[in-house]
């Protein structure tokens, strides 16, 4: 018998600012800057019968620093030009007690200066973009400075006002996060360890979407896609036997990873629009080379209606359940329940009110199941939460103008954190 516990606690502050000038001669200027300090917390706690408990925690204070400018010229009919300069500083102190007793200082800082120019010659819309991205990482005493290119390229083309096709292509690099870069080694079962790898660079990522999209009335649309990205010298946690167990690393560079997804969606209105039909069908597919060399392919689909009768909205959806990489570092799948809700909305003036009634007819609380397996180490996981369980849930909205113009999508929200520098 075993039990594991952990937990983690995170307070942050954070700003966000955006300022946009209007400049002479069809110009503009936009610099948009943010500043995050997060104070993190963590400890586990490991009990196995036969051997001692193993305590973990973690202090960690991240301070992360980003800022953008933007210049764009309007040519007019000959298209649009826009240059931008994007930079970021993170700064992480982090104190391990514990399996081990450590103290991580990490910085890394990044510029990344493009250019991209569009225009639109006829039924021809195209856009085209290069930049490079410069990495300056420190975590403890090793420095590294890698800078890699990217390229955004975007074509889109109309046969006529009901038919058109896209293009879309981007490739630049992934910057390993500094807390994967760690060198300790912290243990977290008697047979179970972990650690970094101070010698990661930048993966390369390579994505392309292609689509087809038509609309032969104002109450038919759909269309046909096709997307898909890979990463190239990846770097993935690699599960190796020794001694005392088994030790997960980081290594790089590892097999082909790459993912693509397939299939078509639609919408039909009915009874002079009162009554809106969505769809969509999808194959997924996903290979995950070495370490974990395997393969996975699932169909999906989601089916929607909703009614609308004069300010009152209802609506019955239906999102089938499938089998998803979690990511690209490791090998474990993820396989979700379907889920289906009724909502039922009210819109009027400044008031919104929407109720959600959400799974009806599932009262247990497993949500899905997380695998895992390579050569030294196999994982399962039966998950358990909130999220698939039935619920109901009620929003009521009001939104004030305080005599001025108000754009209602753009209600405060809350900002999630900066990524801490704690290893895991």
């Amino acid at each position: 018998m075993y039990s594991s516990n952990s937990d983690t606690s995170s307070k942050f502050i954070n700003y966000n600012g955006y300022y946009f000038f209007v400049l002479p001669k069809g110009n503009s200027l936009t610099f948009i800057p943010s500043f995050t300090f997060n104070h993190t917390e963590q400890s586990s706690v490991y009990a196995e019968e036969g051997f001692e408990p193993i305590r973990n925690s973690a202090k960690d204070n991240t301070s992360q620093l980003n800022a953008s400018l933007k210049y764009k010229h309007d040519f007019g009919k000959y298209g649009c030009i826009t240059s931008f300069v994007y930079g970021s500083y993170d700064n992480a102190r982090t104190l391990y007690s514990g399996s081990v007793d450590a103290f991580d200082r990490a910085q890394s800082s990044m510029l990344n200066a493009g250019v991209t120019y569009n225009v639109t010659l006829g039924r021809l819309y195209g856009l085209v973009g290069f930049g490079w991205k410069w990495n300056w990482l420190k975590v403890n005493d090793v420095k590294d400075t890698p800078s890699l290119p990217w390229v955004d390229l975007s074509l889109q083309y109309g046969f006529n006002d009901s038919h058109s096709v896209s293009l879309d292509y981007h490739y630049s690099s992934w910057a390993p996060s500094p807390n994967y870069k760690s060198a300790n080694v912290i243990q977290s079962t008697p047979l179970m360890s972990y650690t970094g790898n101070p010698a990661l660079v930048p993966a390369k990522m390579n994505d392309i979407g292609v689509s087809y999209t038509g609309m032969p009335s104002n109450t038919v649309s759909y269309s046909v896609f096709a997307w898909g990205y890979s990463i190239n010298d990846r770097y993935a946690y690699v599960y190796e036997a020794s001694p005392d167990g088994v030790v997960r690393t980081i290594q790089q560079p590892m097999g082909l990873w790459w993912q693509l997804r397939y299939g078509a969606n639609g919408t039909v209105k009915l009874f002079d629009r009162k009554l809106l039909l969505t769809g969509e069908v999808s194959h997924y597919l996903n290979h995950n080379g070495k370490p974990y060399n395997m393969d996975n392919s699932h169909f999906s689909w989601a089916a929607m209606a909703t009614y609308y009768l004069n300010n009152w909205n209802f609506s019955l959806a239906y999102i089938s359940g499938g089998e998803f990489a979690d990511g690209w570092m490791n090998g474990y799948m993820i396989r979700n329940k379907p889920a289906w809700y009724i909502r039922v909305g009210w819109a009027s003036g400044d008031w919104n009110i929407r109720a959600n009634l959400v799974n009806l007819t599932r009262w247990n609380w497993e949500q899905g199941k997380m695998t895992m397996r390579s050569g030294a180490y196999e994982d399962c996981q039966q998950i358990y939460g909130t999220d698939s369980h039935a619920f109901a849930q009620l929003q009521v909205t009001y939104t004030f103008g305080f005599g001025k113009k108000v754009e209602r999508t753009n209600e405060p929200t809350v900002s999630g954190a900066t990524t801490s520098g704690i290893l895991h």
